[in-house]
Formats: C-alpha cells, sequence, structure tokens
C-alpha cells in the first residue's frame, strides 16, 4: 500500500453510486455481480438519495440505511461504520470495506482496497461545518495573540466545543438485507467464528480434562505418583480456566448475535405480511408468537451449546471406549442411544401439543380482556369463568403429560445409559479382565464420560426440540422475510413523475380468503387529476375492500389497477403506496404510543425538522384541533396513545387525516373517516381536505 491519499481521490462520482454499492456488497461476499448500472444507479427523479440508495440495495439483496451523528460523535460512527457508503459534502461517495486500527480501508474507483487514516475521513466529512467558525475562530486567537501550536490548540478545543452538538450526515450504513441468505448476515455478525471458536475451545478443554485424569490415573498404576506426577496433573487443569472462559465468551457473544439475527428476521417478515393475514391471525395469537420468538431465541442458543457440547463428549466418549478391549459398554450404549431417540420422538409431541394448548389459552385471554366490558354487563356473573375452568384442567392435564416425556428425557436417557454402561461391565470383571485392571479403569471412565455426554445432550435436546416447536409457530414470519417486493421500472415510471397522476381500475375481482364469492366482480373506476370523488355504497358492498385495493393494501385476483398509467409492478409497492393515502375504518387505524408528533409524522423521517413540527401543529389548527394543543402540556410532544392522552373519536380521526394530509400523498383516501365529527367541524374538516388533498376520494354510507 502507498502512502494514504486525500479522501477526495478516492471518492466515487454520483453517477456510479449503484456500481459503488455493488462492488462493496461483492467485495464482502454479499452481492452478485452488477450487471446493468446504468439503469439503476441513476435512480428516479424525486427518489432522492436515499430513495435512490434503498433502491440500488434492495436489487442487490441488501440493505442502505441513512445515518447521521453530532460533530463530537463523528469520531465514534467512523470506527463502527464499516461497510457503509460515507457521502462527502461535494456529492461524491466513499464505500468503506473495513476498518482496520486507525484505518479505514476504502474502495477506490478501480475496486481496489486502499487504506485512508480516520482522521482524514472526519475532517472531510465535518469540512463545511469547520469552515463556517474559521473566520471567527481566526479572530478570536489573533486578539488573544495566540500563535502557531498553542493557537492551533485552541482554536480547535474551541471549534469541537461549538459544534459539539451540531448534526452531520455521514451516510449509509450497508449490510444484508433481512431475507437474504443466512450465510450472509452469519458473516456481518461473524457468528461463524465464534462458533469455531467454541466448539474448538470445548473439544480442547474436554481432550485436556482427560488427559489429566489419565495423568493421574497412569501415575496410581504404574507405581511412581511422585510429586511432578502431580504438578502435572495440576497444570494440566489450571490450562482448563482460560478455555473455559474463553468458550464462555464466544457462547455470549454467539447468543447476542444470533439472536439479533432471528428478530431482525422476524420483524421483517412480520412486516411484509398481507393485512388479511394479521387480521386471520388475530391480537391473541399474535402475542403468543412474540411470546414463542423469545422462546426460540433462549431455546436455540442454549440448547444449541448444550447439544453440541453433548455430542462432542459423547464422540470422545465412544473414542475412549473404541480403545478398550471390553466391547460391551460401547454396544450397550450405541443401542441405549436408539432407546434415546424415542424418548425425544415422545417429548417432541408432547411439547407440541403443549404448547398448542398454551396459546390458545393467550388467545382466550386476550380476547376476554379485550371484551371484558361486553361480557361483564351481559353474561351472567356464574357462567364468567366456566370456560376458563375447563380450559385450564385441560391445560393441567397436557402439562402433566409434557412433565412426564421431560423426566424421560432429561433423567432416564443419563441415568439408564449410566447404569447399562455399568452393567455391560460386570462380565469383564467377573471374568477378570485379564491380568491388569487398565482395561477395565478405560472403560470404567469411558461409561462416566458417556454419562456426561448423555446428561448435556438430553439438556440440549429438551431445548432444541422446544425450539424446533417454536419455530414452527413463528415460522409464518420467517418465511415472510423473504417475500420478493416490486421496485419497479425506474425508466419506465420516470415519465409519472412529471405530472399528478391519476388512478384507474378495470374490472377488478376479489375473493376473501375462506369464501365462496367474490365482494368485488367486475368493479371499474377512474379517478383524474385533481378530481374530488364520493363513493357511496351499502355495508358489506365492498367498499373498503376497493379502497385497501387502490391504495396497494390488497392485490387484486383479477382486473387491472393503474396509477398515473402504470400498474404497482411498474411503479413499484414503495412509491405507489407513497403516492396514495388510505385513511382506513375508525376500527382499523390506531394511536400509537408515543407523542402526538410522532403520531403524526409517521409518513416521514424521524426525528422530525423544525419545518415538520411546524407544519404539523398549523395542520392540526386548521383542522380544530388548536384547543387540543392548548390543553396539552407537552404540545406537539404530549404522549398520546393508550397509556397517553385521552382523545376523545373525532379528535382521533382528524389526527388521522392530518396524519394523512402530512405524508404529502397525491391522492387521499378516506374510508368513512369523518362519520363522528359535528356538522361545524366537519365542513372546517372538508374545506382543509379541498384545499390540501390533491386528489380526494371520499368513501361513505348511502
Amino acid at each position: 500500500m502507498s502512502s494514504a491519499p486525500d479522501p477526495a481521490a478516492l471518492a466515487w462520482p454520483a453517477e456510479r453510486l449503484g456500481e459503488a454499492v455493488a462492488a462493496l456488497g461483492q467485495a464482502r461476499g454479499w452481492a452478485d455481480a452488477w450487471t446493468d448500472p446504468g439503469r439503476s444507479g441513476s435512480g428516479r427523479p424525486g427518489d432522492g438519495e436515499d430513495g435512490q440508495l434503498a433502491r440500488i440495495a434492495a436489487q442487490l439483496g441488501l440493505e442502505a440505511e441513512p445515518v447521521e451523528t453530532d460533530y463530537a460523535g463523528m469520531p465514534r460512527l467512523l470506527e463502527r461504520c464499516a461497510p457503509a457508503v460515507l457521502a462527502l459534502p461535494d456529492g461524491r461517495f466513499l464505500p468503506v470495506l473495513r476498518r482496520r486500527g486507525k484505518d479505514l480501508q476504502v474502495l477506490d474507483q478501480q475496486q481496489v482496497p486502499r487504506a485512508l487514516p480516520l482522521e482524514s475521513v472526519r475532517q472531510r466529512l465535518c469540512a463545511p461545518l469547520c469552515a463556517e467558525l474559521a473566520a471567527d475562530l481566526a479572530a478570536l486567537t489573533n486578539i488573544a495573540e495566540l500563535t502557531g501550536r498553542r493557537g492551533a490548540k485552541s482554536s480547535a478545543a474551541l471549534r469541537d466545543g461549538l459544534l459539539a452538538q451540531r448534526r452531520v450526515r455521514a451516510g449509509w450504513l450497508v449490510r444484508p438485507a433481512s431475507g437474504a441468505p443466512l450465510g450472509w448476515q452469519a458473516g456481518e455478525f461473524r457468528v461463524s467464528g465464534l462458533l469455531g471458536t467454541l466448539l474448538g475451545a470445548h473439544a480442547l478443554g474436554f481432550l485436556l480434562w482427560l488427559g489429566s485424569w489419565w495423568l493421574l490415573g497412569e501415575g496410581v498404576f504404574s507405581g511412581h505418583l511422585d510429586l511432578g506426577w502431580l504438578q502435572a496433573w495440576a497444570l494440566l487443569l489450571l490450562t482448563l480456566l482460560p478455555l473455559h472462559l474463553l468458550a464462555s465468551r464466544a457462547s455470549g457473544l454467539f447468543a447476542i448475535r444470533g439472536g439479533a439475527v432471528l428478530k431482525r428476521r422476524l420483524l421483517a417478515g412480520a412486516l411484509r405480511l398481507d393485512p388479511d393475514e394479521v387480521r386471520h391471525l388475530g391480537i391473541g395469537r399474535l402475542l403468543g408468537c412474540i411470546l414463542e420468538a423469545d422462546l426460540l431465541e433462549q431455546m436455540a442458543v442454549s440448547g444449541g451449546f448444550l447439544g453440541l457440547t453433548g455430542l462432542v463428549e459423547l464422540g470422545l466418549a465412544g473414542g475412549l471406549l473404541a480403545l478398550s478391549p471390553v466391547p460391551g459398554p460401547l454396544l450397550a450404549l450405541a443401542a441405549w442411544a436408539l432407546v434415546g431417540a424415542g424418548f425425544a420422538a415422545h417429548y417432541l409431541r408432547c411439547q407440541r401439543r403443549w404448547t398448542e394448548t398454551r396459546l390458545l389459552l393467550t388467545d382466550a385471554l386476550v380476547d376476554t380482556m379485550v371484551g371484558h366490558r361486553t361480557r361483564a354487563v351481559q353474561e351472567p356473573k356464574d357462567q364468567w369463568n366456566r370456560r376458563e375452568d375447563a380450559a385450564l384442567a385441560g391445560y393441567y392435564r397436557v402439562c402433566r403429560s409434557r412433565d412426564r416425556a421431560a423426566l424421560l428425557l432429561k433423567t432416564l436417557l443419563p441415568r439408564g445409559g449410566f447404569l447399562i454402561g455399568i452393567a455391560a461391565l460386570v462380565p469383564a470383571f467377573a471374568a477378570g479382565a485379564g491380568a491388569s485392571a487398565a482395561p477395565l479403569a478405560v472403560a470404567l471412565g469411558g461409561v462416566l464420560v458417556a454419562y456426561l455426554a448423555l446428561r448435556h445432550l438430553a439438556d440440549g435436546l429438551e431445548q432444541l426440540l422446544g425450539a424446533w416447536v417454536a419455530f414452527g409457530q413463528v415460522r409464518l414470519f420467517w418465511q415472510a422475510a423473504t417475500r420478493p417486493q416490486s421496485l419497479g421500472d425506474p425508466q419506465a415510471s420516470a415519465a409519472a413523475d412529471s405530472a399528478p397522476p391519476g388512478i384507474a381500475a378495470r374490472n377488478l375481482v376479489y375473493r376473501h380468503a375462506g369464501r365462496t364469492e367474490p365482494v368485488l366482480r367486475g368493479a371499474s373506476l377512474a379517478v383524474d387529476a385533481g378530481e374530488r370523488l364520493l363513493l357511496q355504497g351499502a355495508s358489506g358492498s365492498g367498499k373498503s375492500t376497493l379502497a385497501a385495493i387502490l391504495a396497494g393494501q390488497r392485490q387484486a385476483q383479477a382486473g387491472l389497477c393503474l396509477l398515473g398509467g402504470l400498474d404497482r409492478a411498474s411503479l413499484g409497492e414503495q412509491l405507489w403506496r407513497r403516492r396514495i393515502a388510505l385513511v382506513p375504518q375508525f376500527h382499523e387505524n390506531h394511536i400509537l404510543m408515543g407523542t402526538l408528533a410522532f403520531n403524526l409524522l409517521l409518513g416521514r423521517a424521524w426525528p422530525p425538522s423544525a419545518a415538520d413540527l411546524e407544519e404539523a401543529q398549523g395542520l392540526c389548527r386548521a383542522l380544530g384541533l388548536g384547543p387540543l394543543l392548548e390543553r396539552m402540556p407537552g404540545g406537539l410532544m404530549q404522549q398520546v396513545g393508550e397509556t397517553g392522552w385521552q382523545l376523545s373519536h373525532g379528535e382521533r380521526e382528524r389526527i388521522y387525516i392530518a396524519r394523512a394530509l402530512l405524508q404529502g400523498a397525491q391522492i387521499i383516501i378516506l374510508d368513512e373517516s369523518v362519520s363522528s365529527l359535528d356538522p361545524r367541524t366537519l365542513r372546517e374538516t372538508m374545506a382543509v381536505l379541498w384545499e390540501r388533498a390533491p386528489t380526494l376520494i371520499l368513501i361513505a354510507h348511502l
């Protein structure tokens, strides 16, 4: 490597952004070859750098997360950012591969790794901020008559203090997508190396432990157990301490990183579920899935450690027994292992039945809690707990069956193996096993090691089988993370940005799951840009389903839906949903736990800018929410939601409308979203919608 060059000399131009991200992914072993830099690197008009890079990364199976920090935190960010794409102030980009010491290893435009000092990169990123204060700091140092090294240090200290809280845009963190192959994600978190370290440290420690007892036994049987033999034995035992510490550290880090990979993928899968799938699961089942995800993380990691430990120890025990001239214990333990497999299969069946019963109880509990007021008023008091008592009695029986199966696996498997191994030694012991007791000692040691291995293996199997059952409950989320997303065609959709789009639906057909008759059959609709449309119909006529299809929440089973002359495959799911904002019915919309500002600005970047907060406050006052803001001690920063500020039905509806308007969508769809407003408030709300909604579709009952 040559001397470190200036960061600007290695930066990539904006038109090669896609190629830079692809080169970074390939260098880390995450991305395939870059095949179309011109098309995807150019992005789409209006996408912005964040949208452009997110689109390019998605095509490569990666994710690009925008990141910024304050001036004081920039050194720490640079130390931990790799892999990343840093955005230089001049509009060019710097792909960072990894950090080595005080240098960042970046890729130049020939995709050759080059070393850059961290400090030089920091100075380049913070140069505009430093330039703002350069003249004032120079004047101050001149007035104070500080020159040379003292002047430079004083100027730097003043600059760091004044700029400590100023925000600096750093660029994007690049990582494998949540649905990417597990090998990519394991490489990102360096899980494979930790697993190898764990297995190697444990295997080596176990061999040293066996060697220490072999050394002690050899001294006893040879008749010369002196101080030197005891010192060697003690030294081997002391050597086990650092190996155990290394294995513990590796197992802890593996648990943290493996859990991060698991939770990240499950969360991504949950966000990709269709609304109908979420509705079908229900609140109780979703809560149960969350609990199962926690169990899966705990059991899979701890059970995996114990299972691997047991397998390693069992292999070593088999090797030890194979060295013994007494064949009985090895054959007996091999046969007992087959019996243990039967114990494991029985426990798996009981664990699955217990999990299903427990989740049904959770579902029933949540349903009862949600409807407790109706039940307390309308159901006779003597019947309040009848169903719960019967369900708990059935759960008790299932728990007993599972506990018996666990007892067989955890207690009978290791202890039965020990007794069978000892019993297999009885004939050899009765026959004298030759002139020497060494073969019997080796065989006995092998039986003891096998007992320890079976005990660890039984504990590991219990948790691994529990993890397998838990995975069956969250499998839907795991598989949903790999569902492909429509990214759209940037060239086809570029023309649609030149004018506000209209929406056209032709011959739409939609049938709910489990129903034979479609709720929509041959539905057609055309709304030009700037129009206001009132859509009325009877209850159950499919108005909400049509609104969900137009907004991109559901996919019609037949027919064509166009936005600006493009279908969703051409426009892309994200851009489609960004252009159409749906305010669903009251029971399908929610105020989330958080500040009022957070609930209003869900469709924008967070944390918000001062302009975002000002716009949100102005819109709230225009919708008649000014008195609400004045009552709230925290204003827009007041906590609302389940445990926060109490909001009326009408206040919630206007917050939902403000949330949709603040998204900046070109088409606003209101699905019975003004039903609880009084006439005066309704007129004010409709006036705001008429003024601010580019295109409006209002759905109401007949």
